[in-house]
């Protein structure tokens, strides 16, 4: 009994850093798009300090 309650445990760990981390690839995938994108490098030339 106690080791069942063990094996979930891990299993849901396991599984918060599998959701974790496919969420922080995710999240760079979506940074790099806008970094990338032509309308935010127009922005930037726009508002630098001159």
């Amino acid at each position: 009994m106690i080791s069942a309650l063990f094996l979930a445990e891990g299993l849901a760990q396991l599984g918060c850093g599998i959701g974790a981390g496919i969420a922080t690839i995710g999240a760079g995938l979506g940074i790099g798009k806008i970094g990338g994108s032509p309308v935010s490098q127009r922005l930037l030339v726009r508002f630098r300090p001159t």
